[in-house]
């Protein structure tokens, strides 16, 4: 019997109209649609399937979008009998995990994730930090050749997404000095994404202290299922005590703290997990996967077409 991950990809996998196809044909998902729309005071609808990409690339409307297309396609796979026994999500992606876990409710999530966007947003400049994507090198050599230059203020790895594809952030003109220390040292590419934000390094940390107070003021319970936090990329095991603290303690730290995408995939092969579900149209997460291990089995699910081919194959 396979044994099921679902995985959800964060930030920067919105497109016009998505989720709109699942909307239409299955009513949970327009529950889930009603009630995240319901909790935020605002129409989820209108901003997935009427808004252009700049608007909804706008992270304040990017996180709310994506957290609830994730999770009307959750209950669209949990009603049809799919079954997972691990969750992780990169970066934003970790908040539909944890939800589609039991341990947030959707109504708390998409406020969660829209002030978390506004914190993360707000935290830093715009022009001051960035992020840069690394190809064809190691973590090891990558901190090598940054090295010199976190003397002079932050830079460092953010999201190691699998051994050889790595993106640093940091100070803008520390990342264009790095630039060609990145290259000298082997690395194939070394580009500037288009974020406006240093997600995931030491810059944010006022956002993660200041969403810790949201934090505090939700419910958190402890996950049903196998959860697997970025800031770890181990299985989450309770120590005695409290468990929302503990849980708090790791959203808080994953907004200042390098995302372990490659370790967490990693860790859940060592647990028995082969075939992993893609909970979002498209195949980010998944495409990460398959470079970590080519033996995984990946389900996307792009389309209505693709969603049922899947379930008719696991009925």
């Amino acid at each position: 019997m396979k044994k099921i991950a679902f995985v959800y990809p964060g930030q920067g996998c919105q497109f016009e109209k998505m989720g709109k196809e699942f909307y239409d044909n299955y009513a949970c998902a327009r529950e889930v649609f009603e009630l995240a729309s319901e909790s935020l005071g605002d129409d989820l609808k209108e901003l997935c399937f009427e808004s252009d990409l700049e608007k909804l690339s706008l992270t304040e409307n990017t996180q709310p979008a994506i957290f609830t297309v994730s999770m009307a396609l959750s209950k669209i796979l949990e009603s049809n009998g799919i079954k997972a026994s691990a969750f992780a999500g990169l970066s934003l992606g970790e908040y539909s995990g944890l939800s589609a876990a039991g341990a947030i409710s959707i109504e708390d999530g998409v406020r969660l994730v829209r002030k978390r966007g506004q914190l993360m947003q707000d935290e830093v400049p715009v022009g001051k930090g960035s992020l840069m994507a690394v190809m064809g090198l190691t973590q090891d050599k990558i901190e090598e050749a940054i090295l010199p230059l976190q003397s002079k203020g932050i830079i460092s790895c953010s999201n190691i997404n699998t051994d050889n594809q790595i993106v640093i952030g940091g100070e803008v003109e520390l990342l264009k000095e790095a630039e060609g220390m990145l290259k000298a040292s082997g690395a194939k590419r070394a580009m500037f994404l288009n974020v406006s934000a240093p997600f995931h390094t030491k810059m944010l940390t006022g956002a993660g202290q200041k969403l810790r107070i949201e934090l505090d003021q939700i419910a958190i319970n402890a996950p049903d299922k196998d959860y697997y936090p970025n800031v770890t990329g181990e299985l989450f095991i309770p120590e005695s005590g409290n468990v929302k603290a503990q849980i708090a303690d790791l959203l808080e730290k994953q907004v200042y703290s390098p995302v372990l995408w490659n370790r967490s995939i990693r860790s859940m092969i060592a647990q028995g997990v082969d075939t992993f579900v893609e909970v979002f149209p498209g195949n980010v997460a998944g495409s990460l996967i398959k470079k970590i291990d080519k033996s995984a089995e990946v389900i996307s699910i792009s389309n209505v077409e693709m969603l049922e081919a899947f379930l008719n194959s696991y009925r």
